[in-house]
């Protein structure tokens, strides 16, 4: 029972659990992190490390792993609002040089 709960389910891809894949400094372990949340995170008691691991990851360099915490379907419900908008403005104020799109209508989520 010691380790139960959705911050440490395991991430095959980084070898390593849902908390430290969020941090995790390849693209690819955040992803799949931020991918897998809909299947282990309950948005009704959401643990406590999420809404903190969400801003940081719409915040990300990686503009994939940003747009996958931003198309999350929970998002406002487990982050609260004021940090929210403050993440977003800070991301949308972002978009202006720091981040490439591949496509145009990636930035829309923006």
């Amino acid at each position: 029972k010691l380790f139960q709960g959705p911050r440490h389910c395991p991430v095959e891809e980084g070898g390593t659990t849902l908390l430290l894949a969020l941090e995790h400094p390849a693209q690819a372990v955040r992803l799949a992190a931020v991918s897998r949340l809909s299947k282990t995170v309950n948005a009704d008691s959401p643990p406590s490390f999420l809404a903190e691991a969400l801003l940081r990851r719409i915040d990300d360099d990686d503009a994939a792993v940003a747009l996958a915490a931003l198309s999350w379907d929970k998002l406002v419900v487990v982050v609260p609002a004021e940090p929210l908008v403050h993440a977003l403005s800070a991301a949308a104020d972002a978009q202006g040089g720091k981040r490439q799109w591949a496509n145009p209508s990636e930035g829309a989520a923006l």
